[in-house]
């Protein structure tokens, strides 16, 4: 088109597939140029293209089996001259194409879009057809279920013909299901050095009940192969037995390239694990440990060993039901300049203070998550963090780099709600007349001083009860002070037993420019809802 292939590539990846095929037909120098572009990329197949994609496939493979046909006519007719081997006429197309959608549903697109005769191909026939005719194609992701319930020819479809070309990988089992490790091992030698993620969600076997079967070839292998474009691994069921160490270690010496660990449902860590985590996967930057349907079992000593598996320091953490030790605290200390995210959700030792220490250390914390249901996560005056000589407010590293604070922030004395008989007779009371509102304008004070905050949630989002003891946001109480928090985007307070009125409402919209979403309750609800909409504010109101 211009004679500059990068520009030519600029420019044909900024337009949508119907302008390539516009532009595919102006000449044959367009057309040289654009087809590759046009091809490239099949993970999304509009539907008006659906019908006319589908019925070029079928066309395709019903022209190629006659081709055959006359192949072995030709052979069975015995002449000196070999037949010419079959050609594809899309071949010349599909040699361009590098993704494609998952294999449920290109099959079922070619099942909306085709009325096949009876004694005609499948749909299953024109998919197998497509990755025959497309050698460069990567599927987007696969979801592989209980493999070892496959019929035979349908497996061997499956390993052979689909899992090389599968670039994100999920294997899982339901229930009480089970799978061998060595078979699972066979299973992922068919993936191709172009995967890039990969979740093992699988019960294996127990071994004791058949430890002969789990003889995994080439088990101590250095040389085995490994996937260099792994960049995701996740699992969860694992054993800690032995025999599946074998197993485990032969899986993590080809992840080497990943940088993102996650163990789910893991109830035991074992320190063979966390050995081979730090031998294995120099280059990993975000792991996960654990989740809110299960507790994970990991002592002190190998949530240090963990913790040291970062050669390059943390940038995302994020732990379920785990126990932080003093020792534990101490190796996360050493990745403070590094660590973008921390997620504490569930950890219920992890204190105001650690909270507090996290946030005045990390100059590139984004985000922090430490919300635990029904549990006071960090009380006001710790949160506030004042110099016990000058009274003033510490620095705190991330005050310009923190984007997103979920945190409970309670133990605030609330006389207003006493006088109403609310909260359970629960209520802190004052220790001096004004006692709560001097807490609340520093609690603010702090919070003033987080100006690029987008999202601010101070309630707990996994349920719980109500909060008393908590930030008014009244403009009575301090709220005027959190004017410099021009990107704020979303403000959560619901379950907070707040006094935001339609006076509150006003002054956020007049000085927060990009607020859009508010949850939360409204002291006179109506009146707000009624102001907004006549003066058509964008902004959506969630109360819970």
């Amino acid at each position: 088109m211009f004679d500059i292939p990068e520009l030519d590539e600029m420019i044909c990846r900024q337009l949508r597939k119907h302008d390539l095929a516009i532009c595919a037909r102006v000449s044959r120098k367009w057309h040289k140029v654009v087809i590759p572009f046009l091809w490239s990329n099949l993970a999304l197949v509009y539907h008006r293209s659906r019908s006319l994609f589908s019925q070029a496939i079928l066309k395709d493979y019903l022209q190629l089996q006659k081709q055959r046909r006359s192949q072995e006519q030709v052979r069975s007719t015995r002449r000196r001259a070999p037949p010419p081997p079959p050609v594809s006429r899309l071949a010349k197309y599909s040699c361009y194409i590098q993704k494609l959608a998952k294999p449920e549903d290109l099959i079922g697109m070619f099942k909306d879009a085709l009325t096949l005769p009876v004694e005609g191909p499948t749909t299953y026939d024109l998919y197998l057809h497509l990755l025959d005719i497309s050698p460069s194609a990567r599927i987007a992701s696969y979801l592989l279920g209980y493999p070892e319930r496959y019929p035979d020819p349908i497996w061997h479809t499956i390993t052979e013909r689909i899992i090389p070309h599968v670039v994100n990988l999920h294997i899982f089992t339901h229930n009480q299901q089970t799978m061998k490790a060595n078979f699972l091992m066979e299973l992922l030698d068919r993936c191709s050095s172009f995967l890039k993620e990969l979740k093992i969600h699988a019960a294996l076997e127990d071994p004791c009940d058949g430890a002969d079967d789990i003889q995994m070839e080439h088990e101590e292998d250095n040389t085995a192969k490994g996937w260099m474009s792994l960049q995701y691994l996740g699992f969860s069921c694992w054993i800690d037995h032995p025999a599946f160490n074998k197993f485990q270690r032969r899986l993590l010496k080809r992840c080497r390239a990943v940088q993102t660990l996650v163990l789910y449902n893991i109830a035991v860590i074992s320190q063979g694990f966390a050995e081979d985590v730090v031998a294995y996967m120099p280059n990993l930057k975000v792991i996960t440990i654990g989740s809110r349907q299960c507790r994970v079992d990991v002592t002190d000593n190998l949530m240090v060993m963990l913790l040291s598996a970062s050669r390059d320091g943390w940038t995302s953490l994020k732990f379920g039901p785990v126990r932080f030790g003093e020792a534990a605290r101490t190796a996360l200390a050493k990745h403070f300049s590094t660590l973008v995210e921390l997620d504490v959700t569930l950890c219920r030792n992890f204190t105001s203070a650690d909270l507090v220490q996290v946030m005045s250390s990390c100059p590139n914390l984004h985000a922090l998550n430490d919300f635990y249901a029904n549990e006071s996560r960090i009380d006001a005056n710790t949160f506030i963090d004042r110099n016990p000589t000058t009274g003033s407010l510490k620095s705190w590293a991330c005050e310009t780099s923190l984007r997103v604070l979920k945190t409970k922030i309670m133990d605030i004395p609330r006389p207003d709600l006493i006088a109403h008989g609310w909260g359970n007779g629960g209520l802190i009371l004052e220790a001096y007349d004004g006692q709560g509102r001097a807490i609340q304008n520093l609690v603010y004070d702090r919070l003033a001083r987080l100006v690029n905050l987008v999202s601010l949630v101070l309630t707990s989002t996994s349920g719980g009860r109500n909060h008393y003891s908590c930030l008014e946001f009244s403009l009575g109480s301090g709220l005027q002070k959190l004017e410099g928090l021009k990107a704020l985007h979303d403000l959560d307070v619901s379950r907070m037993t707040t006094r935001i009125g339609l006076e509150e409402i006003q002054w956020m919209v007049e000085h927060w420019p990009r607020f859009h979403i508010f949850r939360g309750w409204l002291e006179n609800r109506d009146d707000t809802m009624t102001w907004l909409i006549e003066h058509q504010i964008p902004i959506t109101v969630i109360e819970q």
